[in-house]
């Protein structure tokens, strides 16, 4: 079946967003005559029926959706019927509510179609539309006719509508569907249990910085009522959330103890350094010492080489003096005087 799908076989991110739509639009059902444009399988008419909407519409142009819907989502205040939109001729003025999610995009004529939806809409009823950010996304789905954009889609619907609110939906962990500058509304909480998803809508979500998944609009000719944001999560997408946030937490550990070894590297570091510049300094007193032993024994060496010098000219000096004196001794020993006082024993002979 063409884009069609059954959340309560599936937890995925596109089933999540397809609750989340319909968990957006609840708090308008309640009480209301509601027509669920291209239905689908039936679910979202189920949750609005059961949410306590007094009638709903499900209208589809698939017989086969049609079927499965009866079969599966039958409900005593759901009638479901085969009709393409651009055919749609009922009473006028007929509905409180109308719902068309993800099927502008599918339509060959929109201004057309919008049309056609704001003449079986009450004076004071509102229409929620949704289309998906196919151009702000750089999806390509061969079954879109149209791409939008914000102001494209806001611009149709104000053509008929007095009245257009733009909202936004992503997913982020979960789907979000907000309102960018959306005042506090008053306090309340409406929790809704649909299947195994739970359905929140309730406080507001500051502006987020994302591109849209999906451009959601509500328009009237009255006065729109101020929607929730609106979260939806399933089981398996915490499930997941939890897989990270473990994961998270070991790298954080992981990096914690990287942090601790690394501290610990920076204080060894800085012990070897200290026992560096200590050894540096030890090294560097023991080449001065060494230095000032090369001084000192440059300068004994050059002592001893003046005092060698110094012994060797006073050997040569007693060496002359020797041969002087025994030229001396001969001389006098030559002499008359010396050979008779000689005689005589008073000196040697």
């Amino acid at each position: 079946m063409l884009e069609r799908l059954d959340p309560a076989l599936r937890s995925d991110r596109l089933a999540i967003d397809h609750y989340a739509r319909y968990s957006f639009s609840l708090p308008l059902v309640r009480g209301k005559r509601v027509l669920d444009i291209a239905c689908g399988l039936g679910y979202g008419s189920h949750m609005m029926a059961v949410y306590g909407a007094v009638e709903v519409i499900g209208m589809d142009i698939s017989e086969e959706a049609i079927d499965y819907a009866q079969k599966f989502y039958k409900h005593d205040n759901i009638k479901y019927t085969i009709k393409d939109l651009l055919d749609l001729d009922v009473e006028y003025g007929l509905f409180d509510v109308i719902t068309c999610f993800e099927t502008l995009e599918h339509i060959s004529d929109v201004e057309l179609a919008i049309y056609r939806l704001s003449r079986v809409l009450k004076e004071d009823g509102v229409l929620v539309v949704s289309v998906p950010n196919d151009l702000g996304k750089k999806v390509e789905n061969k079954y879109h006719l149209h791409k939008f954009t914000e102001l494209e889609l806001i611009g149709d619907l104000a053509k008929i509508f007095r009245f257009v609110d733009a909202y936004y939906q992503s997913y982020i962990l979960a789907s979000l569907i907000w309102k960018k500058g959306h005042p506090n509304p008053p306090e309340e909480k409406n929790l809704a249990l649909v299947s195994n998803v739970r359905c929140y809508m309730n406080g507001t979500l500051d502006e987020l910085e994302v591109e849209p998944d999906c451009f959601i609009a509500t328009c009237s000719n009255s006065v729109l009522p101020s929607l929730s944001t609106t979260v939806v999560y399933s089981g398996s997408a915490w499930n997941e959330y939890s897989g990270w946030i473990g994961q998270l937490e070991e790298a954080r550990d992981y990096h914690a103890q990287q942090a601790e070894n690394w501290r610990r590297l920076a204080e060894d570091r800085a012990a070897w350094i200290g026992q560096l510049e200590e050894a540096r300094d030890y090294h560097a007193q023991q080449a001065e010492n060494w230095r000032r032993l090369a001084e000192d024994r440059a300068a004994w060496i050059g002592q001893l080489e003046e005092a060698r010098d110094y012994n060797a000219q006073q050997a040569e000096n007693w060496k002359r003096l020797a041969e002087e004196r025994a030229a001396w001794i001969e001389q006098i020993r030559r002499l008359p005087w010396h050979r008779i006082m000689a005689s005589l024993g008073i000196v040697p002979r």
